[in-house]
């Protein structure tokens, strides 16, 4: 019984921790990018973020109509 729980504490303890992970490394890199380049350098940090917006919304489309698709041949 106790394994599940374990096992479930690790997951989110490794999710956060990669999140934080993902999240020092995003701000590093805007800080090195907007001390090269100056204010220019949000352009292409801008369009990357909407790009990757864009992505997970139209990978969660994918995955909701994959999955109405499966349940309704079943009827």
């Amino acid at each position: 019984m106790n394994e599940g729980r374990e096992r479930f504490i690790f997951k989110v303890a490794l999710l956060l921790l990669g999140a934080y992970g993902a999240l020092y490394l995003l701000t590093v890199s805007v800080e090195q990018t907007t001390t090269r380049f100056g204010g220019i350098g949000w352009i292409p940090i801008i369009i990357g973020v909407l790009a990757l917006a864009a992505g997970a919304i139209v990978a969660w489309a994918t995955v909701i109509t994959w999955l109405d698709r499966r349940a309704l041949q079943r009827h």
